[in-house]
């Protein structure tokens, strides 16, 4: 049967825009990748105005309700726009600036990016407006298919159907076959044990093989899931015997059960599913094993993402709850084509429900899925696959990858990458440009020669990414998911720091790079914080400090929290470093043979510029006490400070200001303090300088002074003499602006040549920039005189 168009729809020649668009030569445009700096990449502008459409939003909606399936269609995506406004609608319409036009947006070729069929009003001299986002889909053996590689596959209501199957297979069969960037000649232990779901039909019971040396390189399977459920059909020394016999596959919980299905199906004959081939009533066992996973996800064949199951027991092939939008009309493929294709609403899929689902939300299975060289993820509403060259949904989408902390370029691909000069935010490295002599750097980072072997320059030309912007974007994703045992942090993330330090050549420090240490002991933390909007904000903090030790304070993973950034913002490697904090030693004592799992003790020995501060928590109001109250600073007495004097009596009161007021006004400042604090008898505070930059900025038009700082803030742990804990860290930046607006030459000078305000000076500085001047007093104190370099221990 004809689909019903209207007149205007049927003219619309939906094959002769596809064809255009995919003609129109690219153009290069400067465009920011994740880990890397702005480069040339190639996209195509489009044809945004290719056919003229209905006059107005009310011809559409007229046109929609005489029973026009495309009109329909574009109405109801409107309609149901966050963005839709029935009144403005109606005053473009009056107007005469309603006329609709349908066309192709923008993509990014280099990319992979597929441009959608756009719905746009473009009124004359104003900005146009999307009402909709669609999506032309058919057959993969249909005409449009093979004419056109952005026309789209249809997508199944269950992923046991034999489509999903077959395009499960030939995405891996593809990459095996026509990927060079994803072939490795990498040799990995073998797994301890597999489970053996057999390769021809008819199928036996899925057998427990407690011995592997005999696979040779037979592929393998491994599966990633939410555990929950039954929970005992786990391997243990009672259950071994009845999994080493074959149980039937009819009594295998649903998702591990789903899992053998799937893996029959790729033609494969081996699965590792972690509860099964791990006795899990045996520590040495687990310790063992939790050692091998970067082996076991990385020597995957592929692994299976059970995304869309909830516990052990929920299954993976079933009938799929949130649909990917049916079709809601057809039209035919060109003027005088009989065949015809279908349209849908753009979707959204890869960014929305192969991120958001009970997978997702657990830290084991981050390494899991990055581990792997190829996943298959079943997500709520459709496949999507991934490996080191690409990722593709179901729908048809292609994504290249574009470096975030889950592209699998950087740990699996084997192709030579082109250089790009990344991204360079890592303060450590950076500061490697400065024009200081090579000595100085190297004395003052505490680094011997060795260190230029492995600067960032050189492992940006080898990785084509700088990998510890990579680092930090994985940090981010691991700290926001959830542990179900506390001590699991480190040994969740075990399997990827020993991959990355294999690509690095670096030294793990406690979830973090001893190359990078400066910068990464930078690193804030959000708070879990509890809202009760009752006139006065947060009243508490969810406070759920690990019950054993599981890290040093200067470790991100010494206590829980929200998501972890690791940045030093103010200091950049572009303006000349000032001071510096130089690691003497670092100490690291894992708790087992596994030197990136559980540790038992670690230090830092450190030398730098160390500020007494005051006694904060007498001082500190905390966010649980009696509400939460902000009191107004007085700020420091900028006249009566002795910065500018000389020896002994210089103070640092500005810098106690500054520090207090932060601590009882930023919310993650006043969490950490609370989750790290530990009071003793005689307690004192202090302020480590871990870096100071200051002068003029190398890549400015202009010769403008500026600068930045990062401090420790440090405690006394009442144990051994110079010994500190940390309790927080700060970064604040130079007060150009604000210092210049009361005299211009002060843009030109560095703080050592700068005095304080005084009289008048000082009162306009106060009334004008009230905001300012607890950051001015803390910077002139740290920038103009700074304690002399003194030696301390850091647990």
């Amino acid at each position: 049967m004809p689909p019903n168009l209207c007149e205007l729809c049927r003219q619309f020649d939906v094959r002769k825009l596809l064809l255009d668009s995919q003609e129109q030569k690219p153009t290069l445009l400067s465009t920011n990748l994740t880990g890397l700096q702005s480069l040339d990449q190639e996209w195509t502008s489009g044809l945004p105005t290719f056919f003229r459409h209905q006059k107005t939003l009310s011809d559409l909606q007229t046109s929609a309700q005489n029973g026009c399936e495309l009109c329909n269609l574009m109405w109801e995506l409107w309609s149901a726009s966050p963005h839709s406004n029935p009144k403005v609608d109606q005053q473009i319409d009056l107007a005469g600036k309603g006329q609709l036009f349908i066309g192709t947006s923008s993509s990014n070729i280099s990319k992979g990016q597929s441009p959608s069929i756009i719905v746009t009003q473009r009124p004359e001299n104003e900005s146009p407006r999307t009402l909709c986002n669609l999506e032309i889909f058919a057959n993969p053996n249909s005409k449009p298919s093979q004419e056109c590689k952005w026309v789209g596959r249809p997508v199944s209501s269950n992923p046991k159907a034999t489509e999903c199957q077959d395009i499960a297979r030939g995405w891996y069969t593809e990459c095996l076959e026509r990927h060079s960037a994803c072939k490795t000649n990498k040799t990995l232990r073998r797994p301890t044990r597999l489970i053996n779901v057999g390769l021809t039909e008819p199928f036996p019971n899925p057998v427990l093989e407690l011995d592997t040396s005999h696979h040779g390189t037979a592929p393998f399977v491994a599966l990633s899931y939410c555990w929950g459920g039954q929970s005992d059909f786990i391997l243990t020394k009672d259950l071994v015997e009845q999994l080493t016999s074959g149980i039937p596959l009819e009594k295998w919980p649903g998702t591990l059960h789903d899992a053998i299905l799937i893996t029959r199906s790729l033609h494969i004959q081996y699965l590792w599913i972690d509860a099964l081939c791990i006795f899990q009533d045996s520590k040495d066992d687990w310790v063992a094993e939790a050692a091998r996973m970067r082996d076991v996800y990385s020597g995957a064949a592929i692994t299976i993402l059970a995304s869309n199951a909830v516990s052990t027991g929920a299954g993976v092939l079933k009938d799929r709850i949130k649909k990917v939008e049916l079709p809601a009309c057809e039209l035919p493929w060109g003027a005088e084509d009989p065949e015809t294709v279908f349209v849908r609403s753009a979707s959204l899929i890869l960014s929305n429900s192969a991120y958001n689902n009970p997978l997702q939300k657990r830290g084991w299975t981050l390494q899991e899925g990055l581990l792997s060289p190829r996943t298959l993820s079943f997500c709520s509403d459709q496949l999507v696959w991934e490996c080191a060259s690409l990722r593709e949904d179901e729908c048809g989408h292609k994504f290249l990858l574009d470096h975030k902390y889950d592209s699998k370029d950087l740990l699996h691909s084997s192709a030579p990458k082109s250089r790009t000069k990344a991204m360079a935010q890592d303060s450590v490295f950076k500061l490697m440009y400065y024009g200081v002599s090579a000595d100085r750097q190297l004395s003052r980072f505490g680094l011997g020669s060795k260190y230029l072997s492995s600067s960032m320059t050189q492992m940006e030309d080898s990785l084509g990414v700088n990998p510890y912007d990579r680092w930090a974007d994985i940090i981010a994703e691991f700290s926001r998911r959830s542990l179900t045992q506390d001590m699991d942090m480190l040994p969740a993330l075990a399997g990827i720091a020993r991959a990355f330090a294999a690509i690095t050549k670096d030294v793990y420090v406690v979830g973090m790079w001893k190359t990078e240490l400066i910068n990464q002991l930078c690193w804030w933390k959000e708070s879990k914080a509890v809202f009760e909007f009752q006139g006065k904000g947060p009243d508490r903090f969810l406070l759920t400090k690990p019950e054993t030790y599981r890290a040093p304070s200067w470790s991100w993973a010494g206590f829980n929290g929200g998501v972890v950034w690791m940045s030093a913002v103010p200091i950049n490697g572009d303006t000349p470093l000032q001071s510096i904090t130089t690691i003497l030693k670092v100490n690291v004592e894992p708790a087992d043979t596994d030197e990136f799992g559980q540790i038992k003790h670690a230090y830092l020995d450190l030398k730098g510029s160390v500020f007494p501060l005051d006694n904060l928590k007498q001082d500190f109001w905390g966010y649980r006490q009696n509400g939460y109250k902000v009191p107004q600073p007085s700020g420091p007495d900028l006249v009566a400070s002795k910065i500018d004097g000389k020896g002994e009596d210089v103070q640092w009161s500005g810098l106690s200001d500054y520090v207090q007021n932060h601590l009882n006004t930023k919310i993650s400042a006043a969490f950490e303090f609370e989750q790290q604090h530990i009071p003793h008898a005689g307690q004192r505070f202090y302020a480590l300088l871990l870096a100071l930059t200051e002068g003029v900025n190398r890549i400015t038009p202009d010769d403008v002074v500026v600068g930045g700082a990062n401090i420790m803030l440090l405690e006394t742990t009442g144990s051994n003499a110079n010994e500190y804990r940390r309790v927080g860290i700060l970064s604040f930046q130079r007060p150009g602006y604000a210092m210049e607006q009361i005299d211009p030459e002060i843009a030109f000078k560095e703080s050592k040549d700068l005095k304080l305000f005084s009289g008048k000076d000082k009162t306009e500085f106060e009334r004008r920039f009230p905001d300012e001047v607890l950051e001015y007093g803390a910077w002139m104190e740290v920038a103009k005189c700074r304690p002399k370099r003194t030696t301390i221990r850091v647990i």
